[in-house]
C-alpha cells in the first residue's frame, strides 16, 4: 500500500488554501445581470416544475476582453432574509465548473403551487476570480394542476337580453345567394361581491375568460393586457391569466368583475361555417392569503351576477357596436347595485379533456397612437383618414355629439384608384361575408371616448360616417395593437430603400402577431404553418419569439390530424399537422411544405437559443410526419405532395396558374430532404444514432431520386439545372446538387435569371428566403444587390416603389390591376429581411455551437453599401456589427457579448491590412469565390477592426 506522508501532504494543502483564500478576495472582471426564469424577467406565472435559469453579463471595465465564465454558483430560497445570508434553502448548487449561464434547470426542493422564491448567482472567471453575487431576482409559481382550481365552474349569461337591431350586422359571401342580418353571442359582464375583514398578505386571481376577457377589481382594470388569452384549440387548452390583485382590494366589501367578448371562441358568423364553441364563459379562482396564515377562495359559480354590457355587437372579423347610452361605469365597483342583475349560467366546459396552462406568452398591449396624416372629406359627405402605414389593430374615437348620434367608421387597407374613397377588396369581405366596421351610439357627453375591446383589423385608412362637424387629427386614432414581443434587432444602412424594405418586413411582421403568426390581419387572421415557418429565420434575428413559437407549436401539437390514411400507415401516430393552427378553419391534413414546420421551427428555435428541450419536445411528431410521408413515395421515390412555391410573381391559382414555375412536389421533395438533414443531424444530438442512420439512408435514396427526375438541361444551352429557380437554389443550399456541379449549376441559374426572366426572380414564399442567401453566399453579391433594389416589378424594392408599407400576398404589378385584391398585409414576405442580418451586417449562426455561445461575423456588400448597422441580442447579450467603407478601406465596430466567442471574416483588397484595436493583425487568409478574407478568434468583448 502505498503511504502518502505529512511533509507531501501541507504543500498540497496549503496551494489550495492559497487557491482559495485568492477565489475569495480577487474580484472577477464581470458580474451576472439580466437574470430569467424560463425567458422570463421575473414572472409571476410560472407553472412548470422545474425551470430554468439564465444570466447574461457586464464587465467591470468596458476595455475587458475574451471574458468566460468557468464555474457559477446559484442560491435558491423561500425567503428575502435567507437569500441575504447567502442561504439556499431550496437549491444550492455549490460551485459548478461550467460555462453554461443558460438554461441551467432547477434541481431542488419541490416547488410549491401559488409561491414566490428568491434567487441569485455569482461566478467564477477564466482566472478563477470570483464575482459578487448578482442582484436578488424572483419568481412565483403559477397552478401546478386541476386541484389548484377546486370547485370552480365555468359560467356566462344564461339569456340574450339584447333588443335593438344594431345585434345584426349583413352578412354576405361571394357563395352567399342573398345577404343575411346574423348577430354573435352577446358579451356580458360578470361580477361578485365579497367581504375582507383582516389584513390580506397577497391575493391573487387565475383567470380564463374565453374567448376575450378583461379583468376588473373594484371598478379598476388589472392591467394594461387586451384580447386576453391568447387564441388555442379551445377544447384542448386553455390559458389562464395571473393577475396580482393584492393593492387593489380593500378591508370590507369588495368586487371582481369579468367582461367577455367572442374572440375566435364565439366566433359564429364569419366565412359562413360553423368556427366556434359556443358562447362567452369563464372560469376563475382567486386565491386571498390572509397575514395570519390562513386562505380563502373565491371561485366562478351561480353566485356570480351576470348583466348585458353595451357592446351589442363583437366579432374578430366584422368589428364592434358600442351603444354608449348603455354605459355603466361602475358595473365592476363594490357598491353597484346589481339586484336587477340575473344569476350566472353554469356552462360547460369547452372540451371534455382541456387542459389549463398559464400563458407564458406575451400579452397582446396597446403599442402605439398614431395620428393621421391626412382628412378629406368625400363626395358621399363621409370622411377618410390616412394614418400613414398599414398596422392591425382598432381606432380611438373622441366626440361632441347629440345623444343617439351613429358614428360609423370602415376600415380597409387602399384607396381606390382615384385616391378618394377606401378600397375594402384587399381585406377580404367576399370572403368573410363582414365589412371591417365600428360603430358607436353617444350617449351625449362632453368629449366622449371609445375605444374597441374585442376585435382587431389590418388597416391604414378610416372612411368615417355620421359626423355632424368637420372632424380634427384628435377625433379617431389608430391604435397599433399585437403580443407585445421584445424587439431585440435593428437594422440600417446606407440605402434608403433597403431601409424601407427592413421597415416594411417589420410593420408586416407585428401587424400579424396576435398570439398567432398570423397570415393577414384581417380576411382570415389564421395561423398558416407554411407562412409561419417561411418567415421564421429573419424574426428570430429582431424579435424575442421563444414563448410566441412554443405557443405556435403546442397549436400544432393540439390539431394533429388523425384520419383512416394515418392510421393505416402508423396506429401509433399522434397524427400529423394541419394547415392552419389552431382553430377550426382549415384545420385539415396539410401538405407535406406546411405541416414542415413541425421540423423548421423547433429547430430555429433550437439554432436561436440552444435550447435543445424544445427539438426534444416535438420529436416524436417530427418522426410521424417523415414516417406518413415514406410512404407516400411513388415508384421513383419521390413524395408525391406540396402545396406549392405560395404566390410567385403574377400567379394566381385560378386564372394564371402557369406562373408557378416550380412544380409543387419539386419544392416539397426538397423542403422534406432538408426536414432529413436536420433530423440526421439533431438526432445525433438526441442521443438517437440509429434514427439518424435511417435519415441518412432515405436522404440518400431521395437524392438520387431528385436528380433522377429533375436534373435536367435548360433547353438549347449547355446548363443544366432543376428547372426552376426555387428548385435549384433549394438544391444548392440543401445539399441537393452534386458537389462537382455545384459552379455549373450556378451559371444555369445566372442564365435563368438573366437570359429567361430579364434580371428577375420567379420564387414565392419557399424559394424567397434561399434566392438572395444563394447568390450573396456564392460571390453573387452584385447581382443580389441589383435584384434586391431593382425599382422594376417584381423585386422588394418594386412593392415599396408601389408606394406600399406593408408586404402583400401576391407579387403582381399592381399598376395594371382595377382594385388591389388580396391582402395587403402577409408577413411571408418578410423572410427577405434574413439577408440584411445574416449578409449584409454578417451576423450568422454556428449550426455547430447553438444559442450564440459560438458564431460567425462576415459582412457583406461592402463594395454595394457605404455602411450598415445593427445587432440582435442572445441569450448571452447583445451582438452589433458597424461597418462603413473608407477612402483607405473599411471601419468595422463589432460587439461579442460576455462568455461567447465569435469567428470573424474581414474582408480584403490587395494591398491591405488589418489593425484590430488600432494593433496590426494578421488573420488567416483565404480566397473565396474570388474574393479575399483574413479570418479571427475573437473572445467578447468590443472591437473596432479597421482595414487600411
Amino acid at each position: 500500500m502505498m503511504k502518502i506522508r505529512l511533509y507531501q501532504v501541507l504543500p498540497i494543502a496549503l496551494s489550495i488554501l492559497v487557491t482559495a483564500c485568492q477565489e475569495q478576495h480577487a474580484t472577477a472582471a464581470f458580474y451576472p445581470v439580466n437574470l430569467t426564469v424560463e425567458y422570463l424577467h421575473e414572472p409571476t406565472h410560472i407553472d412548470i416544475p422545474n425551470p430554468r435559469f439564465s444570466w447574461q453579463f457586464t464587465a467591470t471595465d468596458s476595455t475587458h476582453k475574451n471574458l468566460q465564465q468557468t464555474a457559477y454558483r446559484l442560491l435558491v430560497a423561500s425567503s428575502a432574509e435567507l437569500l441575504d445570508k447567502n442561504q439556499g434553502d431550496l437549491w444550492d448548487t455549490q460551485k459548478q465548473q461550467s460555462s453554461q449561464s443558460t438554461l441551467i434547470r432547477y434541481n431542488g426542493k419541490p416547488l410549491v403551487a401559488r409561491q414566490k422564491y428568491y434567487w441569485k448567482v455569482r461566478i467564477w472567471d477564466q482566472d478563477r476570480r470570483i464575482s459578487s453575487w448578482s442582484a436578488a431576482s424572483t419568481w412565483s409559481m403559477a397552478l401546478l394542476g386541476q386541484q389548484d382550481w377546486q370547485q370552480a365552474k365555468w359560467i356566462g349569461m344564461q339569456n340574450d337580453h339584447r333588443h335593438s337591431e344594431l345585434r345584426y350586422r349583413q352578412f354576405e359571401t361571394f357563395r352567399s345567394k342573398t345577404a343575411q342580418k346574423k348577430k354573435p353571442y352577446p358579451s356580458p359582464f360578470l361580477r361578485k361581491v365579497f367581504t375582507i375583514d383582516k389584513p390580506i398578505a397577497k391575493a391573487t386571481a387565475y383567470v380564463v375568460g374565453l374567448g376575450y376577457h378583461e379583468f376588473y377589481v373594484n371598478g379598476k382594470k388589472t392591467s394594461d393586457r387586451v384580447l386576453d388569452p391568447g387564441q388555442t384549440n379551445y377544447d384542448k387548452t386553455a390559458f389562464y391569466i395571473t393577475h396580482d390583485i393584492s393593492k387593489l382590494l380593500q378591508n370590507g366589501k369588495n368586487a371582481l368583475g369579468i367582461w367577455l367578448g367572442n374572440g375566435f371562441f364565439g366566433q359564429s358568423i364569419a366565412f359562413d361555417s360553423d368556427l366556434d364553441y359556443g358562447q362567452p364563459r369563464a372560469i376563475a379562482m382567486v386565491y386571498l392569503d390572509y397575514s395570519d396564515g390562513t386562505t380563502q377562495t373565491i371561485i366562478t359559480d351561480q353566485s356570480w351576477k351576470t348583466a348585458q354590457s353595451p357592446i351589442l355587437f363583437d366579432n374578430v372579423y366584422g368589428g364592434e357596436t358600442y351603444d354608449a347610452r348603455l354605459t355603466i361605469n361602475d358595473w365592476s365597483d363594490s357598491n353597484y347595485d346589481d339586484r336587477e342583475w340575473q344569476n350566472a349560467a353554469e356552462l360547460k366546459a369547452p372540451g371534455k379533456k382541456v387542459t389549463f396552462k398559464s400563458q407564458l406568452l406575451e400579452p397582446i398591449r396597446r403599442i402605439e397612437y398614431i395620428q393621421a396624416k391626412q382628412i378629406w372629406k368625400t363626395s358621399n359627405g363621409r370622411y377618410v383618414f390616412d394614418f400613414g402605414k398599414n398596422i392591425a389593430g382598432w381606432l380611438k374615437l373622441t366626440i361632441n355629439e347629440s345623444a343617439e348620434t351613429i358614428i360609423s367608421i370602415e376600415t380597409a387597407e387602399a384607396l381606390d384608384k382615384n385616391k378618394k374613397n377606401i378600397d375594402n377588396t384587399s381585406i377580404g369581405h367576399f370572403a368573410t361575408g363582414l365589412k371591417q366596421i365600428y360603430s358607436y351610439i353617444a350617449s351625449g357627453r362632453v368629449n366622449e371616448s371609445w375605444e374597441p375591446k374585442f376585435s382587431y383589423h389590418g388597416f391604414q385608412y378610416a372612411e368615417v360616417n355620421g359626423l355632424t362637424s368637420p372632424p380634427s387629427k384628435d377625433t379617431i386614432q389608430a391604435v397599433l395593437v399585437h403580443t407585445d414581443v421584445n424587439k431585440h434587432g435593428n437594422f440600417h444602412a446606407s440605402s434608403d430603400i433597403i431601409n424601407q424594405i427592413y421597415d416594411a418586413s417589420m410593420l408586416t411582421a407585428v401587424a400579424n402577431m396576435h398570439s398567432v403568426p398570423e397570415d393577414c390581419p384581417h380576411r382570415e387572421k389564421c395561423g398558416w404553418l407554411g407562412d409561419a415557418h417561411s418567415n421564421a429565420e429573419a424574426l428570430l434575428y429582431n424579435f424575442d419569439l421563444v414563448h410566441f413559437y412554443l405557443k405556435f407549436m403546442d397549436d400544432i401539437r393540439d390539431g394533429l390530424i388523425i384520419n383512416e390514411e394515418v392510421i393505416k400507415q402508423n396506429p401509433n401516430s399522434q397524427g400529423i399537422p394541419p394547415f392552419v393552427a389552431p382553430g377550426k378553419r382549415v384545420a385539415i391534413q396539410g401538405a407535406l411544405d406546411w405541416q414542415i414546420a413541425i421540423i423548421y421551427l423547433p429547430y430555429y428555435l433550437y439554432l436561436h437559443t440552444g435550447d435543445l428541450s424544445i427539438f426534444k419536445k416535438f420529436y416524436p411528431h417530427m418522426q410521424d410526419f417523415i414516417e406518413f410521408h415514406l410512404h407516400n413515395r411513388n415508384d421513383h421515390g419521390l413524395i408525391e405532395d406540396g402545396f406549392g412555391d405560395w404566390c410567385p410573381p403574377r400567379w394566381d391559382k385560378k386564372t394564371a396558374p402557369q406562373y408557378m414555375v416550380c412544380k409543387p412536389m419539386i419544392s416539397a421533395n426538397a423542403m422534406f430532404y432538408q426536414g432529413l438533414n436536420i433530423l440526421e443531424e439533431m438526432s445525433i444530438k438526441l442521443e438517437d444514432k440509429e434514427y439518424s442512420s435511417f435519415c441518412n439512408k432515405n436522404k440518400r435514396l431521395l437524392k438520387q431520386a431528385f436528380n433522377d427526375a429533375y436534373y435536367e438541361n435548360i433547353e438549347n444551352t449547355k446548363y443544366k439545372y432543376y428547372g426552376s429557380q426555387t428548385a435549384t437554389v433549394m438544391a444548392l443550399r440543401f445539399g441537393l446538387a452534386p458537389e462537382e456541379d455545384r459552379e455549373q449549376i450556378l451559371q444555369a441559374l445566372l442564365y435563368d435569371i438573366n437570359e429567361l426572366y430579364d434580371g428577375h426572380h420567379t420564387t414565392g414564399m419557399h424559394g424567397l428566403r434561399h434566392f438572395y442567401t444563394t447568390l450573396a453566399e456564392n460571390g453573387l453579391e452584385q447581382l443580389a444587390f441589383k435584384m434586391y433594389t431593382d425599382p422594376t416589378f417584381p423585386s422588394p424594392a418594386y412593392i415599396i416603389y408601389s408606394g406600399l408599407n406593408t408586404w402583400p400576398e401576391r407579387q403582381w404589378e399592381w399598376d395594371k390591376l382595377a382594385t388591389w385584391e388580396r391582402s395587403l398585409s402577409h408577413p411571408y414576405y418578410s423572410q427577405v429581411a434574413t439577408l440584411l442580418h445574416e449578409n449584409i451586417l454578417g451576423i450568422k449562426i454556428d449550426r455547430n455551437n447553438p444559442g450564440y455561445k459560438h458564431f460567425i461575423l462576415r459582412p457583406q456588400f461592402t463594395e454595394q453599401l457605404q455602411w450598415a448597422k445593427g445587432y440582435t441580442h442572445s441569450l448571452y447579450g447583445k451582438i452589433s456589427s458597424d461597418w462603413k467603407v473608407t477612402d483607405q478601406g473599411l471601419i468595422w465596430n463589432l460587439g461579442i457579448p460576455i462568455n461567447s466567442s465569435a469567428t470573424v471574416s474581414v474582408p480584403l483588397q490587395e494591398d491591405q491590412s488589418i489593425y484590430i484595436d488600432r494593433a496590426p493583425a494578421q488573420g488567416a487568409d483565404f480566397i473565396e469565390h474570388g474574393r479575399q478574407w483574413a479570418t479571427f478568434e475573437l473572445g467578447s468583448g468590443d472591437y473596432a477592426i479597421e482595414v487600411k
